[in-house]
């Protein structure tokens, strides 16, 4: 038992439901690990009980402390923890596991076309589609009026809850935004950037993220973010939602069903459409769903011309040369008669093209009970003296006794489950450091070491499946530690 009773919890871990005996929880929809996939925003979400509203559960969000948080003009939306810096809460009705993404949307869209099933004007998923391309318009040209601009904004980072009726999307991560602490925007030389303001969407805005996240017109660090420019990243995430293909420029595809649809979405994405507005009123008249719906019109078939003279003379020449080359061909690789001494020719046989069996190395004679008792004992010392370098190399030259016996390998097991609690330990530590403007840039180096040695680990000696709840604690555990390391940035070398 470690001295610590929460020692090889992981902070904020939501309680996980009993297993059956097939495994999963039943009727509970399994969390990736480290908790929620909801935004991008923040190093960790979570289903639970909202402190600003007991008895009420929802989404939590723990964000560092250099970022801060401005409740943009649309319903919904988080509010802070009373009396719990960096905890924001929002409320969702129903299981927020269930929740889905634009992501979601565009991966159903891709399985219905192959099936066939998107002919039909009456698809629940075209419905869903236009819905979704009405709801993101007006949410759009509602923060217009209000000064606001869509932020950050993504395919992963919209949500909406398809249970239950009327629930509109939410930007989730719309109003947070970051602050460097050295120098002057855009803070490039500030340690703890986090990884959000790297989007996996760049393909969406051309305005650097870091300006982009300042949706709120009271932040004055950088000029406002024109409405045409949402109005662009609207049109090209449509043009996804269709297609699958990330593009900034938006062309018709080759078999376009819909021709007027795409000359909108090309005109709104090169800046031809002003307001959001504008853009929702031509798009009612050319929906999303018509790009499956329409007829397809093709367009005839070009015959090629007959060939001339010249060319009927020109393939001959061709069909000649190309004759020779196989000849050659055939000339340089044939099997010829070698010349033996004193005796006739023999032919020399043809390679097989087989490759011989390699001969397996000897197998390596098991380590001396002293040896692996010696292995067991320093790395007994490095975990009790809590040093994590230590223990990493002493783990590795462990392994590198191999084979052991099935007793052996058990006590190493249980072995690196005291180094995965020290890593755990690790990480509550980093967290707190984290929290001291003077100390960032060595949290962002214990966090990227901690990564390493989890990722390194994981990789050279993989748990097996017998091993299920081992399994899980290192994964969530990398999951976090990877997840810190981003949000802290890479060290300075």
């Amino acid at each position: 038992m470690p001295a610590d009773p929460d020692e090889d919890r992981l902070p904020y871990s939501p309680p996980r439901p009993a297993r059956p005996a097939g495994g999963q929880a039943a009727g509970v929809p399994v969390e990736p690990p480290g908790g929620l996939a909801w935004g991008s925003v923040g190093f960790l979400h979570e289903a639970a009980e909202l402190a600003a509203q007991p008895g009420t559960r929802g989404v939590v969000r723990y964000v560092n402390a250099d970022v801060r948080y401005a409740a943009p003009p649309l319903p919904g939306g988080w509010r802070a923890a009373p009396g719990q810096p960096g905890r924001y809460e929002m409320p969702w009705p129903g299981d927020p596991g269930r929740a889905r993404t634009l992501y979601h949307l565009r991966t159903d869209i891709e399985r219905d076309a192959a099936a066939g099933t998107l002919r039909s004007g009456a698809s629940p998923r075209l419905t869903e589609l236009d819905a979704v391309a009405g709801g993101l318009l007006d949410a759009a040209d509602r923060l217009h009026a209000a000064g606001w601009t869509l932020g950050l904004f993504q395919p992963d980072n919209v949500l909406w809850n398809p249970h239950v009726a009327g629930h509109d999307a939410q930007l989730v991560d719309l109003g947070f935004t970051w602050t460097g602490s050295v120098g002057p925007p855009p803070w490039d030389a500030s340690p703890g950037r986090p990884a959000w303001l790297t989007p996996r969407a760049g393909w969406l805005s051309g305005v650097p993220a870091v300006r982009r996240q300042f949706a709120d017109p009271a932040a004055a660090y950088f000029d406002p973010v024109p409405p045409v420019e949402d109005v662009r990243t609207l049109a090209r995430l449509f043009a996804w939602l269709l297609t699958g293909q990330p593009r900034a420029d938006v062309t018709a595809p080759s078999r376009s069903n819909a021709p007027a649809l795409w000359k909108l979405l090309a005109a709104a994405a090169s800046g031809r459409v002003p307001t959001a507005d504008a853009f929702r009123q031509k798009l009612a008249a050319e929906p999303l769903s018509a790009h499956f719906t329409d007829p397809i019109v093709l367009a005839p078939p070009v015959r090629p011309p007959a060939p001339t003279g010249s060319v009927v003379k020109i393939l001959a020449g061709l069909l000649f040369v190309a004759a020779l080359g196989v000849g050659g061909a055939l000339y340089a690789f044939w099997p010829r008669p070698a010349v033996t001494a004193g005796g006739p020719p023999a032919t020399t046989p043809t390679a097989t093209g087989e490759t011989p069996e390699p001969t397996p190395p000897p197998a390596r004679p098991p380590a001396s009970p002293e040896t692996l008792k010696q292995a067991m004992d320093e790395l007994q010392a490095a975990l009790a003296a809590k040093d994590l370098p230590a223990a990493d190399a002493k783990l590795k030259a462990l392994y590198a006794l191999d084979p052991l016996s099935a007793a052996d390998a058990a006590a190493r097991q249980a072995k690196r489950g005291e180094f995965v609690n020290l890593c755990v330990a690790e990480y509550k530590a980093i967290l707190t450091l984290a929290g001291q403007p003077a100390q960032k840039v060595e949290a962002a180096r214990r966090a990227k070491a901690l990564e390493d040695v989890l990722k390194s680990l994981s990789a050279a000696h993989p748990l097996p499946p017998s091993a299920a709840d081992a399994l899980e604690k290192e994964t969530q555990c990398l999951d976090f530690a990877s997840r810190l390391a981003r949000q802290l940035g890479s060290p300075p070398s």
